[in-house]
């Protein structure tokens, strides 16, 4: 393989944290979007008829006053998984609700620790000005790189969620289209319906949205099209199960559990929402297992 596994599963785990979500009408969504929302999925890796558990992921919303809103991705391996990665993960963004488009991001931040790889990278929306500021913070003697920021442009994460709030028809063939910013490159995201299917999962059997999110460097540009995320095909549009297809079997992730800020998390003691985060030798146990 390119490579190594270790790699290979963080950058998979970590894919999967900031792309398991969904999007739903605005007239039925005021639940969520007003009260706030705990996901957590399991991840597994699965070739033929192999099936890893490989970790877990969760996505929580916390809306705020003055229209503001804290969007978190956390990722962990399984206890089970710890003799071939450690893995504590996060992403955080941080935004407000315009009048006319939500989730745009002011702040967004990137914290891996995985092994013997850490990461620490910061970005800056500034919309007076139209651009961003992105911070490599493990290596605080290259200066921010400051480049142009598109109108409504937002982290992935971000537009994911914005996504969830506006898009309104589900027709097979329907394209939706957003420019992100990640990290320190201006991307084109298209999100497009693939049609209804009949899905069985480990919470039941349901009728599915199947869409499949790409990214581009520009309408000639690189692409990346391994992801697929299936949603209920309701009014809801509940997160089902989302696929990160490799040359080599795939890394799924699946529903476990959904709730309001109440839900207790599954996420290890040293994964918090904000604050440090730190890793021991021996992974520490999960708050809750599932």
């Amino acid at each position: 393989m390119p490579e190594r596994p270790v790699r290979m599963i963080a950058k998979a785990l970590f894919t999967l944290a900031i792309t398991l979500c969904s999007w739903g009408q605005s007239a039925v969504a005021d639940d969520w979007y007003q009260a706030g929302e705990v996901l957590t999925f399991n991840v597994s890796y699965r070739m033929g008829f192999f099936d890893i558990s490989a970790g877990q992921a969760e996505l929580h919303y916390a809306p705020g006053t003055d229209h503001r809103y804290t969007l978190t991705a956390r990722a962990w391996n399984r206890d089970g998984v710890k003799g071939i990665i450690q893995m504590r993960d996060r992403i955080v963004a941080k935004g407000q609700h315009g009048s006319a488009q939500s989730f745009l991001t002011d702040t967004y931040t990137l914290r891996l620790n995985e092994n013997d790889y850490k990461a620490d990278k910061l970005v800056i929306f500034d919309r007076k000005n139209a651009t961003t500021s992105y911070t490599n913070r493990r290596a605080p003697n290259e200066p921010a790189k400051v480049q142009p920021l598109k109108d409504h442009a937002r982290d992935l994460f971000s537009a994911l969620y914005s996504l969830r709030m506006s898009a309104v028809e589900t027709d097979t063939g329907k394209v939706y289209t957003l420019p992100i910013r990640e990290l320190d490159r201006a991307l084109t995201l298209q999100v497009k319906v693939l049609g209804h299917e009949r899905l069985e999962t480990k919470a039941g059997t349901f009728n599915a949205l199947h869409v499949q999110p790409v990214t581009m460097d520009g309408p000639d540009g690189r692409k990346k099209d391994r992801l697929h995320i299936w949603v209920t095909d309701d009014a809801r549009h509940m997160p089902l199960r989302i696929e990160l297809r490799m040359a080599l079997g795939a890394f799924t992730g699946e529903l476990a559990s959904y709730g309001g800020l109440n839900t207790p998390s599954r996420a290890p003691e040293d994964l918090p929402l904000s604050g440090d985060v730190t890793m021991t030798k021996e992974v520490l146990p999960h708050a809750n297992p599932l």
